[in-house]
C-alpha cells in the first residue's frame, strides 16, 4: 500500500516533543457514502472526534 501523507506535530505549527518517540503504524479511512455523508467516530470519554481506523499489529 502506498503511504499517502506523513502528519506531524509542526504540520500545524506546534513544537514536535524531543523526547524519543517509538513507531506505531496506524491506518485510517476517509468513508463517504452516497449521500456524501462522511463517517467519523466520536470519543465521549475525551471529548474529541476522530476518522476511523487505529494500529497495525504484525501478523
Amino acid at each position: 500500500m502506498k503511504l499517502l501523507k506523513t502528519i506531524r506535530d509542526n504540520d500545524f505549527g506546534l513544537e514536535e516533543k524531543s523526547e524519543k518517540l517509538q513507531l506505531r503504524e496506524a491506518s485510517r479511512a476517509i468513508v463517504i457514502n452516497d449521500k456524501n455523508e462522511l463517517a467519523i467516530l466520536y470519543v465521549s470519554k475525551k471529548d474529541f472526534y476522530k476518522i476511523p481506523g487505529g494500529g497495525i499489529e504484525t501478523g
